[in-house]
């Protein structure tokens, strides 16, 4: 009985050093960088590099489709610049109670909220905004071109010297019609049959603004709606016929302003 005993304690105590002597610390480390491999060659691991792939590779179709969709939103979608343009009348009109220093005063953050508008105009009316999206920011800048020449007071003759001078307005007209294609300003040039068509409405600020030798460069934005030759003869009279009339009344106003330094110096 005894000896079964010792027999069995040494086998137990061989199977021990058997197993002991297989597992050395070389072969322990060998085993942990195949499990590791092993981990990094599939997706079970979180953190594993071909699961990271894919969740890049998603992420990165993900945001391409979504850059895709605003796109398209942006070329279906039409902004209206109505409120701007409102809002540039109330800052050179609210003077009321005003004294002709404050209106001085006043003059320096005027102009800093009228670039701040026009910058606005400019960054909605990108390459992918819509047409009609273009169109009223040129609408805008026409109105806003003759709100700061016919504004009155001390305020009106500081925005003036500081805006007409500034070269914000004439390079976001600028920056609109070149992205224009030749079919939108095709009909641009064509909307001058009524009163309140935009091509007539350029003309006008043109016209209003030189009369104060404001927004040089002005007048060869205008240049980029030369006719096409598709365009008729009698559109092309009643064009000879408006920058007559245009000359006309340029002459008038200038004469005028003469009148009224001269008046003023007298």
């Amino acid at each position: 009985m005894a000896q079964a005993a010792k027999r069995a304690c040494a086998n137990t105590a061989g199977e021990s050093h058997s197993i002991e002597a297989t597992t050395t610390p070389e072969r322990t480390q060998q085993d942990l960088v195949n499990v590791i491999e092993l981990i990094n060659q599939t997706d079970l691991w979180p953190y594993s590099p071909a699961r990271l792939a894919k969740s890049s590779a998603k992420r990165k179709k993900s945001s391409a489709k979504k850059k895709k969709g605003d796109a398209k939103n942006k070329k279906k979608r039409v902004i209206s610049f109505e409120g701007r343009v409102d809002k540039v009348w109330k800052l050179l009109t609210n003077t009321r109670g005003m004294s002709d220093r404050q209106e001085y005063n006043a003059s320096y953050k005027v102009c800093i909220g009228i670039q701040g508008i026009i910058k606005s105009i400019r960054h909605q009316c990108g390459e992918l905004s819509s047409p009609a999206t273009r169109r009223n920011g040129l609408s805008a800048l026409a109105d806003i071109g003759e709100y700061v020449a016919e504004s009155q007071g001390r305020l009106g003759s500081e925005v003036r010297k500081e805006l007409g001078r500034n070269l914000k307005f004439v390079s976001t007209l600028r920056h609109i019609v070149t992205i224009m294609s030749e079919d939108e300003r095709r009909v641009v040039r064509q909307d001058n049959k009524t009163p309140g068509g935009l091509w007539r409405r350029l003309k006008e600020s043109l016209r209003t603004t030189r009369a104060y030798c404001l927004f040089d460069g002005f007048d060869s934005i205008l240049e980029y709606f030369k006719m096409g030759p598709e365009e008729s003869e009698d559109d092309e009279d009643e064009d000879e016929d408006e920058d007559e009339e245009e000359e006309e009344e340029e002459e008038k106003s200038r004469q005028k302003m003469n009148g009224e330094l001269k008046s003023t110096n007298g």
